[in-house]
């Protein structure tokens, strides 16, 4: 039975799920001002959001883990229902429906006259957009969903979301890409809203110029206060600039007292950026600070995926997961490896596989991390599955044998230069054909059954850190 006194219920469910999530997700999706649980029966609950956003991020990320959580201390089943305030009764599909037709009326009010003009889509001059860095184009893997969500949550509700929103990582991780992805969004909402989004050099740029103008010093004030949505890429360039820090100061204020939003990207949380200000260190982390961190292997596979579909060059399914064991940085250095291979194997006259691969990357690669080398893979697979290295170069056929002979082939393959005939010889002189097959094996599994290349991926992750 669930407790019937709201704190009673609250502090219970936040206790458990504080321990199930990550800290900072915890304390960014269950914060108790922003949301509100309440118990509408012996096995049934209620949780109250803000708006529609929310409601279906809490149904497609949460639900089960409330559910569980709710079914513990209930100690048994309880029904989980999701409401926007004010509007209970409502699934958030429903919300969803409603706030598409809210959106359509606004996007095409009704004319007040016969010369009105339609309001344009596109963005104004001065805001320079990649057409690409859109919402739908971003690949959201664990690295990065906090940072997906929140850039979400203040696309569909600025100002009332998180503000200031403040993104943090290294470079080529993605950053760039929801800043420009959030203005889209915002664009398709409002067409009408002040948008302005520059980098921070450009914003230093802009005042120093205005202060050796002092005419233009107001007109750049003026400017920049009066936006409805501010965005600055790369904010940690403030450091060491007093004047400019001054500056940012007090638009930093004139807009959050207004309740405008702004969105920051730096390379490091405002806590580590050097020089900066106590006072805006304390500012920029007013909101939510978010950090975007590098791709896990499965989202690496999903951004080449994403990149050479785009191109209209689907690779084959070895060859993404050969470039995401081996460039591991950022998603620049992975969307150049699509462009490499395909460029490498149309100039070519090539069909794109692994040996094409391997040959566009090659400079890459070798800079990119120490040589695997056959007995390392060999080395690593027989611990892991419990054979012997003679056993893997006999012509023994027993099952658990030949799984991790061919296992120990594919990833020979795919993770050192050797050739197949130096894989043959050193799997106790197998011809080419049977490597081949043991290849074709093993790639033909990892394309049915997700388990089996977990499994892989993290044979390779240990053969890679046994290098280190």
């Amino acid at each position: 039975m669930l407790p019937s006194d709201a704190v009673a219920l609250r502090d219970r469910v936040f206790a458990e799920l504080s321990s199930r999530l990550p800290e900072d997700e915890f304390k960014a999706w269950f914060d108790p001002g922003k949301i509100h649980l309440t118990a509408s029966g012996a096995s049934a609950c209620e949780l109250h959001v803000r708006n529609v956003f929310m409601a279906e991020h809490y149904e497609r990320n949460y639900r089960k883990t409330l559910e569980d959580v709710l079914a513990s201390v209930a100690q048994g089943p309880v029904r989980l229902a999701i409401r926007v305030n004010g509007e209970a009764g409502r699934h958030p599909a429903e919300h969803v429906e409603a706030r598409a037709e809210q959106l359509a009326e606004t996007r095409n009010p009704d004319p007040p006259g016969p010369f009105a003009q339609p309001v344009s889509s596109t963005p104004r001059p001065g805001l320079v957009l990649n057409p690409n860095y859109t919402f739908e184009n971003f690949v959201v893997g664990i690295s990065n969903r906090l940072a997906h969500a929140a850039a979400m949550s203040v696309a569909q509700s600025p100002g009332a979301a998180y503000n200031p929103l403040f993104l943090h990582g290294s470079v080529g991780l993605g950053k760039t890409h929801l800043l420009q992805a959030i203005c889209h969004e915002i664009l398709k909402q409002n067409p009408r809203l002040n948008i302005v989004y520059q980098s921070c050099e450009e914003f230093v740029n802009d005042y120093i110029a205005s202060v050796q103008q002092m005419q233009q010093l107001e007109a750049f004030r003026a400017k920049m206060r009066a936006v409805d949505i501010l965005l600055i890429d790369d904010i940690h360039f403030l450091a060491g600039k007093e004047g400019s820090q001054e500056e940012f100061f007090h638009t930093f204020n004139t807009l959050h007292n207004a309740s405008k939003q702004i969105i920051l990207c730096s390379d490091s949380p405002p806590k580590d950026i050097p020089t900066l200000e106590d006072r805006l260190v304390t500012r920029f982390s007013w909101g939510l600070v978010a950090r975007v961190d590098t791709p896990t292997f499965e989202t690496r596979v999903a951004i080449l995926k994403r990149k050479a579909e785009a191109r209209g060059t689907p690779f084959p399914e070895d060859v993404y997961f050969f470039i995401a064991q081996n460039i591991e940085s950022n998603i620049r250095e992975l969307e150049g490896a699509v462009t490499k291979v395909a460029a490498y194997a149309s100039l070519l006259a090539r069909p794109i596989d692994l040996d094409v691969a391997r040959e566009a990357l090659r400079d890459a690669l070798e800079v990119a991390s120490a040589p695997v080398s056959i007995p390392d893979v060999q080395a690593v697979v027989c611990r892991k599955l419990g054979v012997k290295t003679a056993e893997l170069q006999s012509k023994s056929r027993t099952k658990s044998i030949s799984r991790a002979r061919q296992i120990g082939i594919y990833l020979a393959r795919t993770m050192t230069n050797a050739s197949q005939t130096d894989i043959g010889n050193a799997f106790g002189g197998r011809d080419h054909s049977t490597v081949s097959y043991a290849i074709d094996t093993v790639k033909d599994q990892i394309g049915h059954d997700p388990s089996y290349r977990s499994f892989l991926e993290a044979l390779a992750d240990e053969i890679r850190k046994s290098k280190l």
